[in-house]
């Protein structure tokens, strides 16, 4: 895999070269969020393989999140009480638009 180029720009923006297999694409990025890309890429990293990581990294945190809240009211009355709520916030106050 060809090592992405970066190169700033203007004092705005910096270019970010990504090469993966055949295809090349170029993002937009501010310095600020080159120096942040900087800052997580791990050495020898390239920064397609960097954004990589880090989204596999974010969805397997919400994806755990979300198993963690499953069943969170399994055998609590949490559920029903919560209904009760809105609906008694619904009567006085309105539904939700």
């Amino acid at each position: 895999m060809a090592v992405p180029a970066a190169h700033v720009t203007s004092s705005h923006s910096v270019n970010i070269l990504l090469t993966a297999m055949s295809a090349t694409e170029q993002i937009r990025v501010s310095p600020d969020v080159k120096a942040a890309l900087d800052a997580e890429k791990e050495p020898g990293e390239s920064y397609n393989e960097t954004l990589e990581r880090l989204i596999e990294e974010r969805v397997a945190r919400r994806r755990k999140a979300i198993r963690d809240g499953a069943g969170l009211w399994a055998g609590t009355d949490a559920g029903a009480a919560a209904k009760q709520i809105r609906e008694t916030m619904n009567d006085e106050f309105g539904p939700d638009r």
